[in-house]
């Protein structure tokens, strides 16, 4: 059973990453609840004052933060093309796939030199499939122009206010975290880095960086 949960918690990890967006951005609304829950005499409530002092906190800011940028950048859009690729995309075969994985290799190489890449507005890892992929650029169009209608009628941009508010936040909360924020991107990213050069992991053997034996360009016949 232990090695069963252990092997859940690794092929999941992807669920930290969706589940990061919401919690950064209703912070402040889930702390101004918790407060009204804490504040009441004789509540004792672990749970209660556990999350009222942890979502308060510069790291669980940072961390809130940083897996927003991921989620948003990279695994959102990964997610979007594995799951059109047969059915979505033009002339996409194996070695495309291989492609993305260079990119974000690339990108990991980037943020690992210097955290604050992540927050540059410029910082697109798969801009060059958009300019390729006329579907997956209308994709990514469309998240930016989605809206959410707040209760009192107001509409809001919800990707591109997340996307904003992660990079360059208007909160005083959020823009406290900014310096471990970066330094958080680098760890993560130098950690995917020795994840991603591991080669008793299958994904080494995909990177060009790595010389892999199904690197993009290796086999003709397979894209074909």
């Amino acid at each position: 059973p232990q090695r069963h949960v252990h092997a859940l918690r690794e092929e999941r990890q992807d669920l930290a990453f969706d589940g990061a967006v919401p919690i950064f951005m209703n912070r402040i609304i889930i702390l101004e609840f918790l407060h009204t829950l804490v504040n009441v005499p004789g509540a004792n409530n672990r749970l209660e004052k556990f999350l009222w002092r942890v979502l308060r906190c510069n790291e669980m800011t940072a961390v809130l933060r940083v897996c927003t940028l991921w989620q948003t950048l990279i695994t959102n859009p990964m997610r979007w093309l594995t799951g059109k690729a047969s059915t979505e995309l033009h002339d996409w075969g194996l070695d495309n796939s291989n492609e993305v994985l260079d990119l974000v290799y690339d990108s990991m190489v980037k943020v690992a030199a210097d955290g604050h890449t992540l927050l540059d507005p410029s910082f697109d890892p798969l801009e060059s499939i958009a300019a390729k992929q006329p579907k997956f650029a209308t994709w990514r169009s469309d998240q930016l122009l989605h809206t959410v209608q707040a209760p009192d009628g107001t509409k809001h941009f919800v990707h591109a206010r997340v996307l904003a508010e992660a990079r360059s936040p208007a909160g005083s909360g959020n823009a406290q975290a900014t310096e471990m924020v970066v330094a958080l991107a680098e760890a993560m990213a130098e950690a995917a880095l020795v994840a991603m050069r591991d080669p008793l992991r299958a994904i080494a053997d995909k990177l060009t960086s790595q010389d892999g034996v199904n690197a993009i360009g290796k086999s003709e016949t397979m894209h074909a």
